[in-house]
C-alpha cells in the first residue's frame, strides 16, 4: 500500500500485478475517518484498516497478506491485522525498534553485507529482521516466523563482479509483493488520458478512467488475451467511437484493419447484437458484399458495421 501523487493524494491497495482493489482519496483537514482507529493506530495506519473495511463482507474472511512501507507500519497495526487473521509485513524506521534486542543501525553499517539479525515478540507474534545490504534494511512481519534465508546476487565494488549474499526470506517476500502500486503507476502513466481541464478535480476524473482501463487490461491478460496495453486501450476507444460516435458517411470498401486491436474491436462490434439495422446504401449504389458465400449484388448495408449485406446473409454475418 502506497500513495499516488498527481496534485491529489490517493491511498491505494493493490495486488502484486498492479490491480487496484480499493482506494481512499486523501482529503486533508476535512477528512472524517474513524476517530477511534486514528487515535489507536495513527492517521496513516488507520487508512489501511479503512481500505480493508471497504471491501465487501464476503472478502473479509479471505487470508490476505498485506505489505506496506514504513509510513504505515506500527506494532498496533500488525497486531490488529493478525487478530483479523491477515498476514502483515512492512519496513520499519530505526526508532520503531528501540526496545528490540537488535544491533543499532550504526553498528549494522559496520558489518559486512549480508549480516542479519532477528528478534521475535512471541506475545504479539511479530518478528523483526535487520539486514545489511547497500544500506540497513529493517522489516517487521506476522507472516514469517523463522530465520530462513537464501542467496541473492549483488554487485561488489571491491571485486568488480556480482557476488552471492545471504538475504532473509522476509526481505525477499517483501520485495516480491510490495511493488503493486508502483506497477499500477507505471501502467497508468504509460498512456494517460490527454484531456485537459481547468477544474481542480479533473485530474481525479481522468485518473479514474486510466486506472479502470488498467484493471480491465490486467483481467484481459489473466483470461488469456494477448493484446498489449496500447492495443487494448485503442480497441476501447474505437469501440466507443463506433458505437456512440457519428457513423461514417459515403459508400466504399469495409475499413481495413492494421492492428490486432482493431481486428478484435471490429469483431466485438459485429457480434454484439445491438442495433445492426439493414438500410439502403447511399445514392442506391452497389456495395461490396461482406457475407460469406453470398453472390448477390447488395444495394443495402449494415448501419453499424458499414458493410454491404443482403437480407439473406445479414443474420448469419452477425452471429458467430
Amino acid at each position: 500500500m502506497k500513495t499516488i501523487r498527481f496534485g491529489y493524494k490517493v491511498w491505494c491497495l493493490n495486488s502484486d500485478d498492479g490491480y487496484l482493489v480499493t482506494f481512499d482519496l486523501y482529503q486533508g483537514r476535512i477528512y472524517e475517518g474513524n476517530e477511534v482507529n486514528e487515535k489507536v493506530f495513527g492517521k496513516c495506519a488507520a487508512t489501511v484498516l479503512k481500505n480493508i473495511d471497504s471491501l465487501s463482507e464476503d472478502k473479509w474472511s479471505l487470508p490476505y497478506n498485506i505489505y506496506f512501507d514504513n509510513l504505515f507500519t506500527s506494532s498496533q497495526l500488525l497486531t490488529e491485522l493478525n487478530d483479523r487473521n491477515y498476514g502483515a509485513t512492512g519496513t520499519i524506521r530505526a526508532n520503531w525498534c528501540k526496545h528490540c534486542p537488535l544491533k543499532s543501525v550504526d553498528s549494522m553499517k559496520k558489518q559486512k553485507r549480508g549480516t542479519t539479525e532477528f528478534a521475535t515478540d512471541k506475545v504479539n507474534k511479530i518478528m523483526v529482521c535487520r539486514w545489511m545490504d547497500n544500506a540497513v534494511v529493517s522489516v517487521a512481519s506476522t507472516v514469517h516466523t523463522n530465520n530462513a534465508s537464501s542467496k541473492v546476487k549483488r554487485y561488489s565494488q571491491s571485486e568488480k563482479k556480482n557476488v552471492e549474499v545471504d538475504c532473509p526470506k522476509i526481505v525477499q517476500e517483501y520485495n516480491q509483493h510490495m511493488g503493486g502500486t508502483d506497477r499500477q503507476n507505471q501502467n497508468v502513466n504509460k498512456y494517460r488520458t490527454g484531456i485537459r481541464g481547468k477544474k481542480l478535480y479533473w485530474c481525479i476524473f481522468t485518473w479514474l478512467i486510466d486506472v479502470t482501463e488498467q484493471n480491465a487490461w490486467l483481467l484481459h491478460k489473466k483470461s488469456g488475451g494477448g493484446l498489449s496495453q496500447f492495443e487494448f486501450k485503442e480497441q476501447i476507444a474505437h469501440t466507443y467511437l463506433t458505437r456512440f460516435g457519428t457513423p461514417p458517411k459515403g459508400a466504399g470498401r469495409p475499413p481495413s484493419c492494421s492492428t490486432k486491436g482493431e481486428k478484435q474491436m471490429l469483431e466485438d462490434i459485429r457480434f454484439d447484437g445491438i442495433e445492426h439495422y439493414l438500410v439502403e446504401t447511399q445514392d442506391n449504389k452497389i456495395r461490396r458484399r461482406a457475407g460469406e458465400g453470398c453472390k448477390k449484388r447488395p444495394f443495402s448495408q449494415c448501419s453499424k458495421c458499414n458493410v454491404g449485406l443482403c437480407l439473406a446473409c445479414n443474420l448469419s454475418f452477425h452471429i458467430k
